[in-house]
């Protein structure tokens, strides 16, 4: 749960980031439209005990993932792709990294 928080505290840095800019482009917008999801499906996971697998009600996608994953990781490689700091690109690959285990 802890790499939870961390991959939470990083989304929300980031979306000070563009609050602290204090204008909203199309980009932006789609950024900011991509970190609140992703930040709401964390704190939904959280709420549900950390079990970010959801193993127990999910279904599997065409690669035998969990859905659930596959939805996170995939959202959260967008946000990654989007951002303009290496650092923080950097522990969002590994944090992905580590839930694809």
């Amino acid at each position: 749960m802890e790499k939870m928080y961390e991959l939470r505290e990083m989304l929300c840095a980031e979306l000070d980031k563009v609050a602290k800019k204090g204008e909203l482009s199309a980009g932006s917008l789609d950024v900011v439209d991509k970190l609140t999801h992703s930040i709401k499906s964390i704190d939904t996971i959280m709420a549900m005990g950390g079990d970010y697998s959801g193993r127990s009600y999910a279904k599997r996608d065409s690669m035998g993932r969990y859905s659930r994953d596959a939805r996170l990781v995939s959202e959260l490689r967008e946000v990654m792709d989007d951002t303009h700091d290496d650092r923080t690109k950097q522990r969002m690959r590994r944090l992905i990294s580590d839930m694809e285990r």
